[in-house]
C-alpha cells in the first residue's frame, strides 16, 4: 500500500492540470497542446542506426526524439541512448507512457510497473492503449474481451480486494482479484457479510441481508465446446453402387489416356460422376417418402419379387439398414434399365469402395456444444458454491 501511495502522489501532481482519460476521451497529442518532439523512422530520410545510437541524414546524433524501426518505437534521450524500464510523461505534458527493458514503447498491453516516475519502487499494474497512453479512470476489457479491469484515477489497475469507483464511473464499489480481474455477473459476500451481486460492469447492484436459512441450491449452466468447428475437405467411402453404362469401357479408356495412368477407385468414381451415371447408394439415402413408394409400386406391379422382399421395403424406415439399402438399390436399378433401353447393362452394377476422396465443395461443420453445470447458487440468498453444501 505504501508503494502504491508513493506512485499515486507522484502521478497525481502531474494530473492536476489534465482531464481524466476515458475510453472515449483520449488526451490531445503533442502537436496540439504540448512540446513538439521530432519523429524519425529508420530507413527513411537518411535515418539510420550507428552502433547503439541513431543518426540523421547528415550523420548527426539524434536526441530528444522518437525513433521507429518498423517494429518498435523508442525515445532517444539527450545522450543518444534509448529510454528503458521507465514510466514517464509524454512530451505533450498530459499522457503517461512506458518503455520496457528493451526500450520498446508499450502499446495495447498491461505492464507491471516497478518504479514510479520519481524512481521510487512500486508494484503497480497499468494498461497502455493504442497510442501508448496510460489508461486513467477507465473500465476496460483485456484483449480477449473476457476479463474486465478498472484503472483508477491514478492509472493503477485495482487489485487485491474491494475498491470504490470514481464519480466519473458512477461511484459504487467493486472487487478486484489479485490479477486485477473484476468479479462480474455473480454473487459474492461483502465485508459486512451481506450477499451482493456484481453486475456485468463489475459494480455492486445491491445487497441481500444474510438471514440464516437452508440453502435451496440450483445449478447454473454454462456452454462448453465438445467439438471445435471444422471444414470437411475429404470424405471416406466404404462402398457406393452405380448403374453400369453400356459405354463404361470407353469412358474409362478416355480418362486413363487423360490422366496417363491406371485409374484408381477414386478416379473411377470421378468418371461416373462426371458422366452423370446414377449413384444408386446416394439415391437411396436421399429418397423422399413419395419416391420410395414409387419404386415399391414399380417392383410390385412389374417384377416377380417375393412378398418378403417387398415387405422389407415397405416396413423399413432406416436408410442405414443394409438389407433395405440393397433391395432399394436393386429396385431403382430395375426401373432405370427398363425405362432407358440400351443405356445401362441389365443386372450389372459397379461398386466403388474403400478410399478417401477430396470433396469438390468443403462441408462446414459447426462447433458441437453442450450445457454443463459450472456452479450452484441458492435462489433464496444468491450464495454460490462449486458443490452443493
Amino acid at each position: 500500500m505504501l508503494m502504491k501511495t508513493k506512485f499515486i502522489k507522484t502521478l497525481a501532481m502531474a494530473l492536476t492540470v489534465a482531464t481524466a482519460i476515458t475510453a472515449t476521451a483520449v488526451p490531445t497529442h503533442a502537436e496540439e497542446t504540448g512540446t513538439v518532439v521530432p519523429h524519425y523512422t529508420v530507413g527513411q530520410d537518411g535515418t539510420a542506426k550507428n552502433g547503439e545510437k541513431y543518426v540523421d541524414a547528415n550523420g548527426n546524433m539524434i536526441k530528444n526524439a522518437f525513433v521507429a524501426d518498423g517494429a518498435y518505437t523508442y525515445f532517444v534521450q539527450n545522450d543518444g541512448t534509448t529510454m528503458k524500464n521507465r514510466l514517464t510523461y509524454h512530451p505533450n505534458g498530459v499522457s503517461v507512457i512506458y518503455f520496457d527493458e528493451n526500450g520498446h514503447e508499450v502499446f495495447d498491453n498491461f505492464v507491471n510497473v516497478k518504479h514510479s516516475i520519481a524512481g521510487e519502487p512500486v508494484d503497480d499494474l497499468c494498461y497502455f492503449n493504442t497510442f501508448g497512453e496510460m489508461y486513467v479512470d477507465v473500465v476496460t476489457y483485456d484483449k480477449t474481451g473476457t476479463n474486465l479491469y478498472y484503472a483508477n484515477p491514478y492509472g493503477v489497475i485495482e487489485r487485491n480486494g474491494w475498491f470504490t469507483y470514481s464519480d466519473l464511473q458512477g461511484g459504487g464499489i467493486g472487487y478486484a482479484n489479485a490479477d486485477g480481474t473484476l468479479l462480474k455477473n455473480q454473487y459474492t459476500t461483502d465485508t459486512t457479510g451481506n450477499t451482493v451481486y456484481m453486475e456485468g460492469d463489475g459494480s455492486v447492484r445491491g445487497s441481500h441481508t444474510g438471514v440464516k436459512h437452508e440453502h435451496n441450491w440450483k445449478p447454473h449452466y454454462t456452454t462448453v465446446v465438445t467439438q471445435e468447428a471444422y471444414d470437411e475437405t475429404t470424405r471416406h467411402i466404404d462402398q457406393e453402387r452405380y448403374m453400369k453404362p453400356t459405354n463404361f469401357s470407353e469412358l474409362i479408356h478416355q480418362k486413363a489416356l487423360e490422366l496417363g495412368h491406371k485409374l484408381s477407385a477414386s478416379d473411377t468414381k470421378d468418371v461416373l460422376d462426371e458422366a452423370g451415371v446414377p449413384n444408386l447408394t446416394e439415391m437411396v439415402k436421399n429418397l423422399t417418402p413419395e419416391e420410395k413408394q414409387f419404386y415399391i409400386n414399380y417392383v410390385k406391379n412389374n417384377t416377380s419379387w417375393s412378398t418378403e422382399a417387398i415387405a422389407t421395403l415397405e416396413n423399413t424406415n432406416d436408410p442405414n439398414d443394409p438389407r433395405y439399402q440393397e433391395l432399394m438399390e436393386i429396385a431403382i436399378e430395375e426401373y432405370l434399365v427398363a425405362t432407358n433401353p440400351g443405356k445401362y447393362v441389365p443386372h450389372e452394377t459397379l461398386h466403388t469402395h474403400g478410399f478417401d476422396y477430396k470433396l469438390k465443395t468443403p462441408i462446414h461443420h459447426d462447433a458441437v456444444t453442450e450445457q454443463v453445470i459450472n456452479y450452484y447458487y441458492c435462489d433464496k440468498c444468491g450464495h454460490t458454491s462449486m458443490t452443493k453444501m
